[in-house]
């Protein structure tokens, strides 16, 4: 019997706990440079490592730095909203050059940001992430030649997507950064490991950090840091305070709780975009368990007879819209209105509407005043809100909301009536650190503060323009000025370095130890959760049996397909088998790491 270590980008434990609420004030700190020796030293420290940090790691790197990526959860939940979002980059060609930032300028509103200047190195970046992707083992796909949502403004018809693998949303764009970074000796990764402050010098500068590394604090000395950690979109006291909602949910970035920003806020740092949300509007109140997410609810109102109405029985917007990304602001707390032929319909794949009337997650009454009162409704206010919706079905046109004619489905005229609760959600947050053009974060008197970056979501350029695939654009651009200028100024102030055994030991550890006996072969894949690894026992060609030894899939919706399709596979012999409805990336995976252990 051999023993095997299969090589992981991590190791595995509990999470940091959510930070509270900036409640500081923005006065500078004295000098936090005590004497006495470091713990480690780099050229380079980047908090996170999602697809700005991975990018600013893998050019700091490229130019001759030294690195530390430090992150604070374990590599099966590093990544912030990278490893939730659609894996898709904006796609300009560079004979559109200045057609897009036209665009995209004109798209901008009355906000007064991204600059000019910014846009065009944007735009810039963007035309030059294919390539760069390519040049460090990537192998990007087109896979859209129209994107752009501003239709009214010449230009929208020149946006286009790329990703890795032409699989949106399972994580695989991200992995691949992940992997990029693994592939250099020259950075180092600490999981489980949440920076907790910036280190200033008399002067200053930011010259180090402190990271609890196994519950001790460590100074780590940086002639740069990068702040690449992310927005707040876990910390529902920040939501509070800055968005000003009771409360709003997260459909990605579930560990993002707003640490650099409260880090920078401590040296000076000025901040902005901190009310600008991007949110997909309205989602089911459904928590997975062990992961703070929440389901989409949106296109369940595209073809059924369904509203969403405010607290007032009133509605507020057109419904068939409520799953596209607003990225501005966020609707309020709600309630979907159906009937029965509606309720008869898949809300969503993991979701029972029986299993949910049950438990009382989805309320039901005879008749729409009673469904008002149930839901604390003024009076009547249900009743004349869907009867007004009901003639505009009639005449083909909303005239409130703009509902498209083929949306416009009307309710019964008898009960019974049903609703479930609406919450306002969160794709990520814009707000933290103001930044130059250089990515260097500016204190409260609009000066650099040395030493300290910026990149990503951490203070994001976008709030009042948006384009698919410009939030993991500006992650990939943005992290890559950082890295480069933080390298810059490591190359004109260099540390002496500590990075050996004196430090705490971390990158691309040994996590996962599997007995092979004979026949048996380990393979691997991306699931939307991270490594997916399935041990295959053959007796000569055929296939005796099929086990997943590792995931993090989605309880109730990934993990359908890891009881399942082992199973399915040993009995047809093959691993191509049908994907199980609702997990497809996840089915996808563990063929993908069958075939792989076939190999």
């Amino acid at each position: 019997m051999t023993l095997v270590s299969r090589r992981t980008f991590a190791a595995s434990a509990a999470l940091a706990p959510a930070v509270a609420s900036l409640g500081l004030s923005q006065t500078a700190l004295a000098d936090t440079s005590e004497p006495g020796e470091w713990d480690a030293a780099y050229d380079v420290v980047v908090v996170g490592l999602g697809l700005a940090g991975a990018s600013a790691a893998i050019e700091a790197a490229d130019a001759g730095a030294r690195v530390l990526v430090v992150e604070k959860c374990d590599s099966d939940h590093a990544g912030g909203c990278s490893r939730y979002a659609g894996q898709d980059i904006m796609l300009v060609n560079e004979g559109d050059r200045d057609a897009v930032v036209r665009y995209l300028a004109d798209s901008r509103g009355f906000y007064d940001t991204p600059t000019d200047e910014a846009l065009e190195q944007f735009v810039d970046g963007i035309i030059d992430a294919k390539s760069w992707v390519e040049a460090h083992g990537g192998n990007p796909i087109q896979t859209s030649e129209k994107t752009g949502r501003n239709h009214a403004v010449e230009g929208w018809e020149l946006l286009g997507f790329w990703d890795h693998n032409g699989l949106h949303g399972n994580a695989g764009l991200y992995q691949l950064f992940c992997d990029i970074v693994a592939s250099y000796d020259t950075v180092d990764v600490w999981f489980e490991s949440p920076a907790e402050e910036l280190i200033q010098n008399g002067d200053g500068a930011v010259e180090g950090v402190v990271v609890s590394v196994e519950g001790a604090q460590r100074r780590v000395r940086a002639a740069s840091v990068i702040l690449a950690s992310g927005g707040f979109e876990a910390n529902q006291q920040m939501t509070r305070d800055f968005v000003g909602l009771p409360y709003c949910f997260a459909l990605g970035g579930f560990f993002n709780t707003g640490d650099g920003i409260v880090m920078a806020q401590k040296v000076n740092a000025d901040l902005r975009h901190m009310s600008k949300v991007a949110n997909r509007a309205c989602a089911i109140s459904w928590e997975h368990p062990g992961i703070p997410g929440f389901s989409i609810a949106g296109s369940f109102f595209g073809a059924n007879s369904a509203l969403a109405v405010s607290p007032d029985g009133l509605r507020f917007c057109n419904e068939s819209g409520l799953a596209s990304a607003n990225h501005v602001g966020v609707i309020p707390c709600a309630h979907a209105v159906f009937d029965e032929a509606a309720f008869q319909t898949t809300i969503y794949a993991a979701w029972n509407n029986a299993e949910k009337l049950a438990d009382g997650t989805i309320v039901s009454a005879e008749n729409l005043d009673e469904l008002g009162d149930l839901l604390g409704l003024p009076q009547g206010s249900l009743a004349t809100t869907v009867s007004g919706y009901n003639e505009f079905c009639a005449q083909g046109c909303d005239y409130a909301f703009g509902r498209p004619a083929d949306n416009l489905v009307p309710l019964s005229e008898t009960g019974p009536y049903y609703s479930f609760e609406l919450n306002p959600t969160y794709v990520h947050t814009f707000g933290g650190p103001r930044r130059s053009l250089q990515c260097e974060v500016l204190n409260l008197d609009g000066d650099v503060i040395p030493g300290l970056y910026g990149a990503g979501e951490c203070g994001s350029m976008w709030i009042g323009v948006y384009e698919g695939g410009a939030a993991l654009g500006e992650c990939m651009v943005s992290g890559r000025i950082a890295g480069a200028q933080a390298a810059k100024r490591a190359q004109e102030q260099p540390v002496e370095l500590l990075t050996d055994a004196e430090a705490p030991a971390a990158i691309n550890a040994d996590g996962l130890d599997i007995e092979l006996g004979d026949g048996e072969t380990l393979g691997s894949a991306y699931g939307i959760g991270g490594l997916v690894v399935v041990k295959v026992t053959r007796d000569g060609d055929a296939i005796t049996a099929v086990e997943v030894v590792h995931e993090n899939e989605t309880p109730g919706i990934g993990s359908k397909a890891v009881d399942a399709l082992p199973a399915e596979m040993v009995e047809k012999g093959d691993p191509d088998v049908d994907i199980v409805s609702g997990a497809t990336v996840t089915s996808m995976a563990i063929t993908a790491a069958v075939k792989d252990a076939l190999a």
